[in-house]
């Protein structure tokens, strides 16, 4: 899923959420978050999406103070600036670049005083590089697992609204509906998330599941677009990870190349454990068997870097004598079980036992009408 450019949205539907996020905000919470379609959320921040035009890197946003708050440029204790990150998946080197871009920001904004950081994670167990060296940086981040906001009970809706990408498709369509009672207005998020969420379900099944009417939805065009948008940003996203398992493969096909040149012909069990590598590991792997003597060395790195892959005292190549023994006194275990690899929240398939009893694909029943107004027309958000 495209998320990056979905939470943007929200951010910018009501930016005030984002004091209920930061600590010591919890009292009062309800009275702030701005329910009332009257007053959507946006009378104490206000947000954007800052370039950082020496790394050519565009924040997933920033979140200023309102003139009414007295803080506007500086910010303040009560109401700090926000750099606001969404971090859905690993990454080795983010840890490293987000230190770079907040003090990158600080010395861009001078007049800054006040200020805090927001990432946003599907989970707090996603590995995002070393931490040794940034550890008092580290500290001073606000870390937000979706999953951990998602089991908390009887959930504000905009909170709500923040865990659509990693709920349960069993809770989506209380959750949708939940927060459109209370917001009509956010269904220009609500609903290109459900699309991503749901691709191979109809316009009207999805309407279902937002408790829209259908006869309101076909003569709305905005609504339309909204629909269109969601698919739009599903398929690029699936193009985009096309192209990173394509270079991937061709990464596996140079060093499995190069492999045999150093270390002779490679049995299968050690070509397939290869071609699995993530294309960072396969570079690094690349880059380390330049300086490999033989199909021991090979065994000795495979060993030390790929954990969560299967390690075993079986020949890494054919033809090679007394390489099992080698391995075996280097201390590879025959065998031993595979840790099972990190996956990232994804949803699982779709089905219809979302929708009402009685409701198929070929029709769909009519919900009953909720007040709609206000609806937000926003801009068109960066590409992150």
């Amino acid at each position: 899923m495209n998320t990056d450019r979905w939470y943007y949205r929200v951010f910018q539907s009501a930016p005030d959420l984002i004091r209920a996020l930061l600590p010591g905000s919890e009292a009062g919470l309800s009275s702030e978050l701005g329910l009332d379609p009257g007053s959507p959320g946006d009378q104490l921040y206000r947000f954007e999406a800052l370039e950082i035009k020496e790394l050519s890197h565009r924040l997933d946003g920033v979140l200023w103070p309102r003139n009414t708050t007295g803080c506007a440029e500086t910010g303040g204790p009560e109401f700090p600036v926000v750099l606001l990150e969404v971090q859905m998946h690993p990454d080795s080197g983010f840890h490293h670049r987000l230190a770079a871009q907040t003090y990158r920001f600080l010395q861009q904004q001078p007049q800054v005083e006040h200020w805090a950081v927001l990432v946003i994670t599907p989970h707090s167990r996603l590995k995002l590089g070393p931490t040794q060296a940034l550890q008092l940086f580290l500290q001073q981040v606000v870390w937000l697992s979706l999953e951990e906001l998602s089991s908390r009970p009887q959930l504000d809706p905009l909170l709500n609204l923040l865990t659509l990408p990693v709920r349960p498709e069993s809770e989506l369509a209380a959750s949708s509906q939940q927060i459109l009672a209370s917001r009509p207005d956010l269904d220009t998020v609500v609903l290109p998330m459900l699309v991503q969420r749901f691709p191979q379900l109809t316009e009207a099944e999805i309407m279902v599941i937002a408790g829209i009417p259908r006869e309101e939805i076909r003569h709305t065009r905005a609504v339309q677009d909204w629909l269109a948008e969601g698919r739009q940003e599903g398929r690029q996203e699936g193009r985009q990870e096309g192209l990173q398992e394509g270079k991937a493969s061709e990464a596996a096909k140079m060093t499995l190349r190069l492999l045999n040149r150093r270390c002779g012909p490679l049995i299968d069990a050690t070509t397939a454990q290869i071609q699995a590598l993530p294309l960072e590991q396969l570079e690094a792997l690349a880059d380390a068997l330049l300086d490999f003597q033989g199909p021991s060395d090979l065994a000795t790195w495979l060993a030390a870097n790929t954990c969560r892959h299967r390690i075993s005292g079986e020949l890494c190549c054919a033809g090679a004598s007394g390489v099992q023994q080698s391995n075996h006194r280097l201390g590879f275990p025959l065998s031993r079980k595979e840790p099972q690899p990190e996956r990232d929240v994804q949803p699982p398939a779709a089905s219809e036992a979302l929708l009402p009893p009685g409701l198929s694909r070929a029709s769909a029943p009519t919900p009953s009408r909720h007040p709609r107004k206000n609806a937000l027309s926003l801009p068109h958000s960066p590409d992150n």
